[in-house]
């Protein structure tokens, strides 16, 4: 049997088989797996180091049980067939805070990292506790470009859908459509300023969209505007976000820019900055 190909004398490569257990996205069906693990054992400097699979509904039982038997079968024929067991992974995120799901030899956190977890997940009693310490771990922030007044009447943005129903002071954010600020957001999104909720308004374009801070006094140039995350007693989550563009939150926190500046926290210690000019590593708050 020939060496995979393109793998260097001096490296093996560790391949973890996906068994099709009933996502229909990949991987082989368990009457597949035992014909394939004998082929990455006879292939020089490969090693079969993992089983998975992944659970297309995880916040069902029974969707979660018919793929978990499913996924025994492949294990099963693995025995049978004299084939050592590598670690098994299935659970990700979801698996992880239902009761139901198995966890293995290994796991698959997704979602969770962020801190966050999908509105219709049903959290397992032994797993309340976990759930209680997660952490948003992501928020998006800005200050504004421009504060104006604008007289009753006043069109903001293309198309002028929202116009001005009284005197209305208006804050423009560089954030727009192009750094992942969906055009679906509007209307109907948010942003937080002086610890109180302003409206976004008119339609969100490529580099901005505006907010109505008419009714936050004081607001100012160098204001910070939360439009994901917490300021004082009020929060804007990743949940919410997903409603408002009828989506998952997996996609609110993954569809943001690169252009989109990044500053890497642990705690309240600066660990890194990234943005379109390069990134800057830092340890304990010191430059590297």
């Amino acid at each position: 049997m020939p060496a995979a190909v393109g793998v260097p004398e001096d490296v093996e490569l560790h391949v973890h088989l996906e068994v099709e257990t009933g996502l229909s996205r990949g991987g082989v069906k368990p009457r597949a797996v035992v014909a394939l693990a004998r082929l990455i054992a006879s292939t020089p400097r490969v090693r079969l180091a993992g089983l998975w699979s992944h659970l297309a509904t995880p916040e069902s039982s029974d969707a979660t049980f018919a793929q978990d038997r499913a996924f025994e079968d492949a294990v099963a024929a693995l025995s049978d067939a004299g084939i050592a067991l590598p670690p098994r992974h299935l659970s990700a995120t979801g698996g992880l805070f239902t009761e139901w799901a198995p966890n293995h030899e290994g796991v698959r956190p997704g979602l969770s990292l962020y801190g966050i977890l999908p509105e219709n997940l049903a959290v397992g009693a032994r797993e309340v506790e976990i759930f209680g310490r997660l952490q948003p771990a992501m928020a998006l922030k800005c200050r504004p470009l421009r504060l104006e007044t604008f007289p009753v009447g006043t069109p903001v943005g293309y198309g002028g859908r929202w116009l001005a129903e009284r005197e209305s002071v208006i804050a423009t954010l560089p954030i727009g459509y192009g750094d992942g600020w969906a055009r679906s957001y509007s209307p109907g999104a948010q942003a937080i300023v002086r610890g109180r909720r302003a409206p976004l308004v008119g339609t969100v374009a490529m580099d901005a969209v505006m907010a109505d801070v008419t009714d936050v006094p004081g607001v100012e140039l160098d204001d910070e505007f939360v439009l994901l995350g917490r300021q004082g007693g009020e929060s804007i989550d990743a949940n919410e976000l997903a409603r408002l563009r009828n989506t998952i939150p997996w996609e609110v926190v993954t569809t943001m820019a690169y252009r989109v500046p990044r500053v890497y926290h642990a705690g309240s210690v600066l660990m890194g900055l990234r943005t379109l000019d390069g990134e800057t590593r830092t340890r304990a708050g010191e430059a590297s």
